[in-house]
C-alpha cells in the first residue's frame, strides 16, 4: 500500500469516529426515549455507512511509520534495523 492508500484509510476512519461518536454521546445524555431511538437510529445508519471503519483502523495501527509517512527514516534503514 502506499502512503496515500495509509491516508486514505486515517481519513476514513477520522471521518466515520467524527459522525459517530458525537450521536452516541447526545444519545447517553438523553432522558429523552424518543430522542435516543431516533440519535441510535442515524448512529445505525452511519455504522452502515462506514462499515469497514474497524478494518481500516486495524490496517493502519499495524502500518509502521515508514508506511504511514510519519518520519524521515529511509526503505534502506528499515532494512538495516537502524528504525
Amino acid at each position: 500500500m502506499s502512503k496515500s492508500d495509509y491516508g486514505l484509510l486515517i481519513d476514513y476512519s477520522n471521518d466515520a469516529l467524527d459522525e459517530i461518536l458525537p450521536l452516541k454521546q447526545k444519545a447517553d445524555n438523553t432522558t429523552d426515549g424518543n430522542q435516543y431511538e431516533r440519535l441510535m437510529d442515524r448512529a445505525e445508519r452511519l455504522f452502515e455507512k462506514y462499515q469497514y471503519w474497524k478494518e481500516a483502523l486495524e490496517i493502519v495501527s499495524e502500518a509502521t511509520d515508514y508506511e504511514l509517512g510519519r518520519t524521515n527514516v529511509s526503505e534502506r534503514d528499515i532494512l538495516e534495523g537502524v528504525s
